[in-house]
C-alpha cells in the first residue's frame, strides 16, 4: 500500500497592513461594515434627527449616523457628539431647498467634505465646521448666528474656508487668486482651514462630471498647480494622488484610459512577482531565530496613474523603464528595526547599485522612509520601503498625524511665516500665485551650510537663493560660493545634499543679471530693492547670531525662542553642544525685522535663568 504525502501549501505568519484611508469612487462612500455597538444611541439620534430637521431622505440620515460613528468624539464626551448633531441637523435644514447640477441635494455636498476628513480622525470642531463650511456662502445664515450656536472657533474655520463675492466674479481666474490668498493667510493661523477646502475640492472634483467641459478643464488645470501640491506638502498622500488622477482624466481622457489600462496589467505581474519575494523573505531568519514576518509586517502599495504620466513626459521614458508598479512596504515597530530588515532584504536579494536612499536618517520635509530596490525571483526588480508603523502613518495622513498627536492647529514657524511673508510682499494676486507656485510648491532639495544648517529649496535654485535664504543680511556681497569644497560662481545650480559655503566681499556685489539667475521669488524681490528697481516690498531684515553657554535645565530652549518671537526676531535655527558640568553651549541664528531692537533681545535674553554668556557672533 503507498502512501502519498502531500506538503501543505505554504501560508507565511503574515500581517497584512491594508491603507487606513480608503479612497472613495465618485460620490460614493466607502467602508467596511462593522458590528454595530451603538445601535441604542443610534436609534435615539435618528428619532432626534428626523425630529428637528423634518429629514424625508433616511437613507442620507443613516449614512450619516455611521459617519458620526466613525469619529473619536462618538466614544468621549457627549457635548463634543452633540455639536457634529447639531452641525448636521443645521447645516442639512439651510440647504434643504438647494439642489446641485447631479440632481443631488446640495446637503450632500457638505456632507461628503465631512466624512472625507472623518477618515483622518479629526476633532469634531473640524467636522462641524466642514458640515457648514458652505452656510455662510450659499445660506441667508448669520455669522452671530453660527457663533452662537457653535462657539467662535468654528465660525473662524468657517469664515476661513467660504468664498464670498467680493472675489471679483467678471474674472474667474483672478478672483480664485485672490480667495487663494485669503485662504492661505487664514490657514497660517489655522491649518484645519486648508484641510476642509482640500476635502471640499475633493467632493467637487469627484462630482466635475456635471459642469460645462471648459470650466472642468479650467477647474483641474488649477488643481492640478495648485491644490495637489499643497496636499503633497502636508503629506495627505492619498489626497494628492486622488486629485491627480481626477484632473488627469478630465484634461487627457484618451491618455489616462490606455496608460490605466497598462498600469494595472503590469501591477498584476508585479504583485505576482512580489508574493513570491514575501514567500522567500517569510522563511529568512531574523534576530532571535524569528522568522522575518514574525517579526515585522508588511502592505502593498501602487502608485497613482498621473506619477507614471508625469514622469514619461517629462524624463521622455517608457512605461517599460519602470518596475515600481507595486512596492513591497515592510512595516517595523522601531528605526533599529527598520536597518535590521533592510539587512535581511539585501542579504536575499541582490540590490541595484545607487538605489538605496535613506530618509530617515535624513528626512525629506515630514517623510521618513529607507527607499532600497532589488534584484527579486527570476531577476525581476522590486523596489522595497522600510519603515516604522508610525512613518508608514505619517506618509498616508501627512499633517493630520501631528495635529492629533500636539493638540495644536497652526502650521510650523516657518511654514506660517512664510505664507504670511509671501502675502505681505505680494503687490498682486498673480505675484503671490507665482511666489507660492515657485517657492513653496515646487519640488524641493536639502542643503547644508558651513556649520551644518539644513536649508530647504525649490529644484533648481542657485547659490544667490542659498545666500539670500540664510544669510539675508550679507547676500548682497556675495562674490563666491564654495560647493562641496571646491569653488564655484554664485549661479551655479545647486544639488540635493550639497554643502555650501557662501564667500562674502567687502563691498556690494549684487548686480543686475543675478535676476536672471535667482529661482526664489524672495531673492528675486530683495535684489530688485537693492538695486531700486521699483517699490521697496521687502521689509529690511538683519541677521543675528549669538554664541551662548546655559545650565541645562527643562524649558530653557523655549524660553529663548519665545525672548526672540516677543522682540520682532524670527528663530531661524538653534543648534547646541553638551558640555562637562550639567551645561551645554549653542548657536542662535535669527532674522530681526525693522521694528524689532536688538538691545531689547540681548536684555530680554540676559534675564533668563541658567543663560550665562551671550556673545554676538
Amino acid at each position: 500500500m503507498r502512501i502519498k504525502i502531500t506538503k501543505p501549501k505554504f501560508k507565511p505568519a503574515i500581517k497584512i497592513v491594508k491603507p487606513s484611508i480608503p479612497r472613495p469612487a465618485y460620490g460614493k462612500i466607502l467602508g467596511k461594515k462593522k458590528k454595530d455597538k451603538f445601535a441604542v444611541e443610534k436609534k435615539q439620534l435618528l428619532n432626534s434627527i428626523r425630529k428637528h430637521s423634518g429629514a424625508s431622505d433616511t437613507k442620507l440620515v443613516g449614512k450619516a449616523l455611521s459617519f458620526i460613528a466613525t469619529l473619536p468624539s462618538f466614544r468621549e464626551a457627549r457635548t463634543s457628539r452633540r455639536l457634529v448633531e447639531k452641525a448636521f441637523s443645521f447645516s442639512e435644514e439651510k440647504h434643504s431647498k438647494q439642489k446641485r447640477l447631479s440632481g443631488e441635494p446640495y446637503f450632500t455636498h457638505a456632507f461628503q467634505t465631512a466624512f472625507i476628513l472623518s477618515q483622518y480622525g479629526l476633532d469634531t470642531k473640524t467636522i462641524a465646521a466642514a458640515l457648514l463650511h458652505d452656510v455662510l456662502e450659499d445660506t441667508e445664515v448669520s455669522e452671530k448666528e453660527i457663533k452662537d450656536l457653535f462657539g467662535e472657533e468654528v465660525l473662524a474655520l468657517v469664515k476661513g474656508v467660504t468664498k464670498l463675492g467680493e472675489y471679483g466674479s467678471e474674472e474667474p481666474e483672478l478672483g480664485e487668486q485672490d480667495y487663494l490668498k485669503d485662504l492661505l493667510c487664514a490657514s497660517s493661523d489655522d491649518v484645519r482651514v486648508l484641510l476642509i477646502k482640500l476635502a471640499d475640492k475633493i467632493h467637487n472634483l469627484r462630482t466635475i462630471r456635471f459642469l460645462p467641459k471648459k470650466r472642468r478643464k479650467e477647474i483641474c488645470r488649477n488643481a492640478l498647480e495648485v491644490y495637489a501640491p499643497l496636499a503633497e506638502r502636508f503629506g495627505l498622500q492619498e489626497m494628492k494622488e486622488e486629485i491627480e488622477d481626477i484632473c488627469f482624466c478630465e484634461l487627457y481622457p484618451e491618455k489616462f484610459k490606455k496608460l490605466s489600462a497598462r498600469v494595472k496589467r503590469k501591477a498584476r505581474q508585479k504583485e505576482k512577482n512580489i508574493m513570491n519575494a514575501v514567500k522567500i523573505l517569510s522563511e529568512t531568519k531574523v534576530g532571535r531565530r524569528k522568522k522575518f514576518f514574525q517579526k515585522y509586517s508588511y502592505q502593498l502599495k501602487k502608485k497613482n496613474i498621473y506619477a507614471y504620466f508625469k514622469k514619461i513626459e517629462k524624463e521622455h521614458r517608457t512605461l517599460n523603464e519602470f518596475y515600481d508598479f507595486v512596492v513591497l512596504v515592510i512595516l517595523c515597530d522601531t528605526k533599529s528595526d527598520c536597518y535590521e530588515a533592510l539587512r535581511a532584504v539585501h542579504a536575499q536579494f541582490y540590490p541595484i547599485p545607487r538605489k538605496l536612499k535613506d530618509y530617515i536618517a535624513a528626512p525629506h520635509l515630514t517623510y521618513q522612509s529607507i527607499h532600497t530596490s532589488v534584484i527579486g525571483p527570476k531577476g525581476n526588480p522590486i523596489k522595497v520601503f522600510i519603515r516604522t508603523k508610525e512613518m508608514n502613518e505619517l506618509a498616508e495622513k501627512g499633517i493630520t498625524v501631528w495635529l492629533k498627536e500636539k493638540a495644536k492647529h497652526s502650521l510650523a514657524g516657518r511654514e506660517a511665516e512664510y505664507f504670511r511673508q509671501i502675502s505681505r510682499l505680494s503687490s498682486s494676486q498673480e505675484e503671490f500665485v507665482s511666489a507660492l507656485k515657485t517657492d513653496f510648491l515646487e519640488d524641493q532639495i536639502s542643503l547644508f551650510g558651513p556649520r551644518g544648517e539644513k536649508i530647504t529649496l525649490p529644484k533648481g535654485s542657485t547659490a544667490i537663493d542659498f545666500a539670500f535664504k540664510l544669510f539675508p543680511g550679507r547676500a548682497v556681497r556675495l562674490a563666491q560660493v564654495e560647493v562641496n569644497g571646491r569653488l564655484k560662481p554664485v549661479w551655479v545650480q545647486l544639488k540635493s545634499g550639497d554643502r555650501i559655503r557662501p564667500i562674502f566681499s567687502k563691498e556690494k556685489t549684487v548686480d543686475k543679471e543675478w535676476l536672471d539667475f535667482a529661482k526664489t521669488y524672495y531673492a528675486r524681490e530683495m535684489i530688485k530693492d537693492e538695486l531700486h528697481m521699483g517699490n521697496t516690498r521687502i521689509r529690511a531684515r538683519k541677521q543675528l547670531r549669538y554664541n551662548f553657554t546655559a545650565k541645562a535645565k527643562n524649558g530653557i530652549l523655549l524660553e529663548i525662542a519665545l525672548a526672540l518671537k516677543e522682540n520682532k526676531a524670527e528663530l531661524e535655527s538653534l543648534s547646541i553642544e553638551r558640555l562637562p558640568g550639567n551645561t551645554f553651549k549653542g548657536l542662535i541664528q535669527a532674522i530681526l525685522e525693522k521694528e524689532g531692537s536688538e538691545k531689547e533681545i540681548i536684555e530680554r535674553l540676559g534675564k533668563i535663568k541658567g543663560l550665562k554668556e551671550i556673545d554676538r557672533e
